[in-house]
């Protein structure tokens, strides 16, 4: 149940927070969001998560979001415990409506499978790199993980090369060399998967095909919720250092720089 709605400047009671029936955010998708982790009263990597919903609202011809005014709802609503705090920016008659809420989540399990899913990414898409409203392909294609007893849907693209999860970017162990695929991939610019780069240099950008799947001695998932999710297991096939040496130096690389950093 969400605990806090903060919505056009001021906390209100979730049953007393409203917008427009008649609003292009709710009858089109016509908006960005931005889900981040707030662990013992802190949001991590905010300012990134705002640098990015900027974009993402230039991206989709929103009016620029007042991150004075975000920041402050931050404050207002971030709560002690392990929560999601979930930014939304839609299109409205007067610009857009700017919402945040407030949920409780149990930390993600360390280690997950996958599944590989027969749904494509489209990397020509005009919603390439924006983190749109419209959610509903990725919600569907999860859901198809879950009921099938797995944790997280890997998807190729168009040109059958590795993009990313559902709900998560993708890193690949090949001959002791960690890989996540490029952004012309068709993958989302995930807060997490750059930080990733930045404070381990030994991962690159590269393109990975199934075979690269098939070869891989670690797989790990990583996303603003779940941070680094090593996986046992990709469809049928058992990696054969799940959880190993580099996934664990990556997730405590970025422990490190989450710790370091709004």
């Amino acid at each position: 149940m969400l605990e806090k709605i903060w919505i056009k400047g001021e906390l209100c009671d979730r049953h007393a927070a409203s917008i427009a029936a008649d609003a292009a955010g709710l009858l089109r998708g016509e908006g960005v969001f931005e889900t981040l982790l707030a662990v013992a009263g802190r949001v991590l990597a905010r300012e990134r998560h705002l640098a990015r919903l900027q974009i993402g609202a230039a991206r989709m011809s929103l009016p620029p979001p007042d991150l004075a005014s975000l920041r402050a709802g931050l404050r207002s609503i971030t709560p002690a415990q392990h929560h999601r705090v979930r930014i939304t920016y839609t299109r409205s008659h007067d610009g857009a409506d700017l919402t945040i809420i407030t949920q409780p989540i149990q930390p993600r399990p360390s280690i997950e499978t996958a599944m590989l899913s027969p749904h494509r990414r489209n990397e020509r898409s005009p919603l390439l790199g924006i983190k749109c409203t419209s959610y509903a392909e990725n919600v569907l294609i999860h859901d198809e993980a879950l009921r099938s007893g797995h944790g997280e849907a890997l998807l190729l693209n168009t040109r059958d090369e590795l993009c990313e999860g559902s709900m998560s970017n993708v890193f690949v162990v090949l001959d002791g060399q960690v890989f996540t695929p490029p952004l012309s991939s068709g993958c989302l610019p995930g807060v997490r998967r750059r930080m990733l780069l930045e404070c381990c240099p030994w991962i690159t950008e590269r393109t990975i095909l199934p075979t690269d799947l098939e070869l891989a001695t670690e797989v790990f998932l990583c996303s603003s919720l779940r941070g680094i999710t090593a996986l046992s297991a990709v469809d049928e096939r058992l990696l054969p250092a799940c959880n190993g040496s580099l996934t664990q130096e990556a997730r405590a690389a970025l422990d490190l720089m989450l710790a370091s950093e709004s």
